[in-house]
C-alpha cells in the first residue's frame, strides 16, 4: 500500500486492496501487486505492523476444495513434463556430479547408440566472464 500511495501521491488510508489490485478510488488509480513490487522494496521495513482483523481475511479461513485432486488421482497432466504429444521427443540436460565439476568430454556416438536416443551435444550454458550465483 505504501508504495502505491507514495507513487500516486495519496495517503496510505485511501489504498484499498482486493484480489492482488491496490485501488485508489479518488483519482482512479490502480495496480497489480506485482507491478509495485520494485517501489516496495525501496521502503524500510516497519518495527511494528497494524495486522488485519479475523474478519477481515478473505481467503484464510474459508474452506477451498482441492481443484487438482481428481486430475491427480486420475493420472490426468498437470504440468508440462506430464504432457506427451504423439511424435514429440523429451530433452534432458546432464550436469556433472558435483558442484564446480566441468565437463571434459563424452562419446557421442556411443550416447546416441542407446535405446530412444536421437541425438546428444555439449554447449556451454554461461560465457567464461560470467559471475554465477547460487541459482546456477
Amino acid at each position: 500500500k505504501e508504495a502505491a500511495a507514495q507513487a500516486w501521491g495519496v495517503s496510505v488510508d485511501e489504498i484499498t486492496t482486493k484480489d492482488g489490485v491496490l485501488t485508489h478510488e479518488g483519482s482512479g488509480n490502480s495496480a497489480g501487486y506485482g507491478e509495485m513490487a520494485s517501489a516496495a522494496t525501496a521502503i524500510e521495513v516497519p518495527e511494528e505492523v497494524q495486522l488485519k482483523d479475523n474478519g477481515d481475511f478473505s481467503i484464510i479461513g474459508t474452506d477451498k476444495k482441492n481443484v487438482d485432486g481428481k486430475k491427480i488421482v486420475t493420472g490426468k497432466p498437470l504440468y508440462g513434463l506430464d504432457v506427451y504429444k504423439e511424435g514429440m521427443l523429451t530433452a534432458m540436460i546432464v550436469h556433472p556430479p558435483a558442484f564446480g565439476m566441468k565437463f571434459k568430454s563424452m562419446n557421442a556416438e556411443s550416447v546416441k547408440s542407446m535405446p530412444g536416443i536421437k541425438d546428444v551435444f555439449h554447449f556451454e550454458a554461461y560465457p567464461e566472464d560470467t559471475e554465477k550465483r547460487w541459482s546456477d
